[in-house]
């Protein structure tokens, strides 16, 4: 029962440290890109890609169709979740991706949502990818990049390009 007591008084971010646990090695980060495409959101017929690039002519480069449900929340976290398995754990990594819904989800609400039994939207992927994070020795980080910027962004570029092409 005191358990159960200190458990419900934890803040998200002390459930986050929880369930993730410590980085054990750091090194020179890895950056790659995720993004995620919807043909026809909304209809019976959607069909969902994600793209995930590490660099020109990188052999991890990857686009792929949505399992399940086809959404493009859905894909942004399957594209963040292929990013993390596809990546050594012994690599810091820097995670690029233009989804804010899918940066919180890994990195605000996973260990609330862990704590409670999965119960949000497209958790099958979530605890997939989240899983992947806790396994890792080396710290992730994610950053937001902003679609509309004045500058082209080519690296996203290419990982749109991906997403559209497996969707």
């Amino acid at each position: 029962m005191v358990k159960d007591a200190l458990a419900a008084a934890r803040t998200q971010e002390e459930e986050n440290v929880v369930y993730y646990g410590p980085i054990l090695d750091a090194s020179p980060p890895l950056s790659v890109y995720t993004a995620s495409s919807c043909a026809k959101a909304g209809r019976a017929d959607a069909k969902a890609g994600c793209g995930v690039y590490w660099g020109e002519s990188n052999h991890r480069n990857k686009g792929a169709p949505v399992p399940g449900g086809q959404s493009d929340a859905r894909a942004a976290l399957y594209a963040i979740t292929l990013a993390i398995l596809t990546a050594p754990t012994y690599r810091t990594l820097t995670v690029y991706s233009p989804s804010q819904y899918a940066i919180r989800s890994f990195c605000y609400w996973v260990g609330e949502n862990a704590t409670r039994g999965w119960p949000c939207k497209h958790a099958d992927i979530i605890r997939v990818g989240a899983e992947y994070l806790r396994a890792r020795r080396a710290a992730v980080s994610f950053c937001w990049v902003d679609k509309s910027q004045g500058s082209p962004n080519m690296h996203l570029a290419s990982a749109q390009a991906l997403a559209k092409s497996a969707a």
